[in-house]
């Protein structure tokens, strides 16, 4: 096998990718005082490479946590930097197209002769370390599955290659997955037939010789091979089929490309029965770069908020509004400049014409008035808010299929807000009530240190559903309407969900169906909270 001359991968165990032999250096034990200044390590190294080690770290002075990757050693030519460089930019480009790529948080070459680092979101475990502690269920590693091939897709369509996907390059959190390590990537049309490099085990055979080239074929290859490890030796048909054909020893028997073989796995989870979630939309904001990094500006920047410290269960997903027609655009802000708090029932979604309330669905639930949230902390020059860029939940993902069924995500550990963002406080307790009686309430809470707000969906005490699982949805979204949601069967609550927000402006949405599952006693129920 032809040594690369890319930086590899995470090195784990006996899978790693060939090192050049001037970056030999994995034999050195991780230091933690490798960690660049104004960082600490929160634990053990996430993944240990030649050339790279991944830790998990605090930044000290905002507590915000990471994943960073950190060079063992300075850059020695500028044939490094370039490449340390492209990383980066293949990180944004990717970010601004798919959430399924881990997001690019900030970086910086250290010019003064310190390590070189980039800044991740840290989200979760990989895939490999799930199939350590125990096997993944199958709708579960059907979910993983379907998400990796919508990060790959997006690789592939901005004509990249990843070459290294593996288990242990796929990142895991509340049943969601995201492509990481781009370590290996590269333009194809920067690729030439000595580049031959990945993990044997997922290596497209054509690549061992070293003479052909790596192509979005061998890509599919890996990502076939990566399924397999993690659905397991039990694979029905006709999944099984679809796989045995993209791992397949002939290049020309593989799908084209990840998106045709996503297509092709969703519909065979179809068959399956199995209806998976689709991908999430991509963040909507570009990530930012400290001094000294590859931001051009020169400006000394904070890092831009896309993970902050809490625990690891809550979801935060990034949405971006953009991706609907600018018609539908349009009318959503018309409606949100009109709208006086309460907005129940407006389903304005992507991906999901409004529909129609069954003879079956009630009158809206009428709701108590929520308390508005605190003053965040002084953010003296602050530009004004605009109506356009107002949380929005009803902007979110739908929870209710265009069948008018509920939409299931993974079930989650449930928790309190007072945990999932430390020194949070009520801001809001807004009761859902039918017929007199109150059947639910959405508590909320913020924390104007941590800039952070959390929600959950309890059912009532007295409510005769309360410890029956029930269909339970709940939407948070915050800042540049980064949402987090949890929808699923639930016999008390759903949540906790925390999102970013400068100055407690959020915007939720709640849906809720009866105990024998037959109709929706609330249905996309929104509202803005906190918003001047």
């Amino acid at each position: 096998m032809t040594v690369h001359d890319e930086p590899p991968a995470l090195v784990e165990r006996d899978e790693s990718p060939v090192a050049p032999a001037t970056e030999q250096l994995s034999a050195q034990p991780p230091q933690v005082g490798w960690l660049p200044a104004d960082f600490e390590a929160t634990g053990p190294p996430l993944g240990v490479g030649a050339t790279a080690i991944v830790w998990p770290a605090r930044h000290v002075l905002d507590g915000r946590s990471f994943a960073l990757k950190v060079w063992r050693r300075p850059f020695t030519d500028d044939a490094e930097r370039q490449r340390f460089r492209r990383e980066i930019r293949q990180h944004v480009t990717l970010n601004q197209v798919s959430w399924h790529i881990v997001t690019y948080t900030w970086a910086s070459e250290e010019p003064g002769g310190g390590l070189p680092w980039i800044g991740m979101q840290q989200h979760g475990e990989s895939l490999e370390q799930l199939q350590q502690r125990q096997p993944v269920p199958l709708e579960e590693a059907l979910v993983l599955g379907a998400d990796l091939l919508a990060g790959l897709s997006a690789m592939h369509q901005l004509k990249m290659v990843h070459r290294d996907v593996k288990p242990a390059n796929v990142v895991a959190e509340h049943g969601r997955a995201k492509l990481c390590d781009l370590g290996l990537a590269l333009d194809l049309s920067a690729l030439t037939q000595d580049n031959a490099a990945g993990t044997p085990r997922y290596l497209a055979p054509e690549l061992l010789d070293g003479t052909t080239r790596p192509s979005r074929r061998t890509d599919v290859y890996a990502a076939a091979q990566t399924l397999r490890t993690i659905i397991g030796t039990d694979v029905p048909e006709p999944l099984e089929q679809l796989l045995t054909e993209a791992a397949s020893v002939n290049p020309a028997d593989r799908p084209a490309d990840a998106g045709a073989f996503e297509r092709m796995f969703r519909q065979a989870c179809g068959a399956l029965g199995h209806r998976l979630v689709p991908p999430l939309p991509a963040p909507s904001s570009t990530p930012t770069s400290q001094t000294g990094t590859t931001d051009t500006t020169g400006s000394e920047e904070v890092p831009a908020r896309e993970r902050d410290e809490r625990p690891a269960r809550p979801r935060w997903r990034t949405l971006r509004a953009g991706a609907l027609s600018a018609g539908v655009i349009i009318a959503v802000l018309i409606t949100v400049l009109a709208m006086d708090g309460d907005v129940t029932n407006l389903k304005v979604a992507p991906n999901r014409a409004a529909t129609t309330p069954s003879a079956t669905t009630p009158p809206a639930a009428a709701s108590t008035p929520a308390t508005s949230a605190p003053a965040a902390a002084e953010n003296t020059g602050s530009p004004p808010v605009t109506a356009a860029q107002l949380p929005d939940a009803r902007l979110a993902p739908p929870d209710i299929a265009e069948d008018d069924t509920p939409v299931l995500l993974p079930s989650t550990k449930a928790g309190r807000c007072s945990d999932a963002v430390r020194g949070a406080t009520s801001t809001g307790d807004h009761s859902f009530i039918i017929d007199g009686t109150v059947i639910a309430r959405i508590q909320t809470y913020y924390s104007p240190t941590l800039q952070q707000a959390c929600a959950k969906l309890v059912k009532a005490d007295n409510s005769e559903m309360r410890g029956v699982p029930t269909h339970l949805a709940i939407t948070l979204c915050g800042d540049a309407n980064s949402c987090d949601h949890d929808w699923n069967s639930y016999p008390i609550d759903a949540g906790p969900v925390v999102v970013p927000s400068h100055d407690g402006c959020i915007s939720w949405r709640a849906s809720m169906r009866d105990q024998g599952d037959t109709r929706w006693l609330l249905r996309d129920s929104t509202q803005r909270q906190g918003c001047l």
